[in-house]
């Protein structure tokens, strides 16, 4: 219980970051392996082409910031916690992971939406006498979901890095 009742408002931010990132994570896991190869309107484009560099760089993009943020927002708490003295090299070095947090968030979600686009906008967009396939809708909505999770970390994470990780001793 103690445990607890030593954090400060930012853990509780950190903690909301990690779910958001874990859930947009497996929501866009499986958007790419259902997205992969499907025809979104008429037959005429994908929703994702695994065969496209374009897609090959968003996927390996999206996976290793989405890596990158839990990490640094785990090894952020965890040497918060560590912390009982006030350690200015761990002070820097927390701050700096917990800037960095967003930065890459940023990138992950920036990278997300531009890949997205010709799925979204064939799917969703597209002249009312097209094809639209009810696997590409659900897709594309799965797709907007994981965009929204990601985006809600990355604003969580920012605002959580403003804010103490454990409150301060009296």
């Amino acid at each position: 219980m103690t445990f607890f009742k030593k954090q400060a408002f930012g853990f509780w931010l950190s903690l909301l970051s990690i779910i958001a990132l874990v859930a947009g994570y497996v929501i866009y896991s499986d958007v790419i392996v259902a997205g992969d190869a499907l025809f979104i309107a008429s037959g005429s484009e994908f929703f994702y082409d695994s065969s496209l560099a374009m897609y090959q760089t968003m996927n390996s993009t999206v996976q290793i910031m989405a890596i990158a943020a839990l990490a640094c927002i785990v090894i952020s708490v965890v040497l918060g916690q560590a912390m009982s003295k006030p350690v200015k090299v761990l002070e820097i070095i927390v701050g700096l992971l917990r800037i960095a947090v967003p930065a890459l968030l940023m990138i992950l979600v920036l990278n997300f939406v531009y890949g997205s686009l010709t799925g979204l906008g064939w799917t969703f967009f597209s002249n009312a006498e097209l094809q639209i396939y009810p696997e590409a809708v659900a897709v594309g909505k799965n797709v907007i979901v994981a965009i929204g999770l990601f985006a809600g970390a990355l604003v969580l994470s920012l605002f959580g890095s403003f804010f103490n990780i454990v409150k301060k001793a009296k």
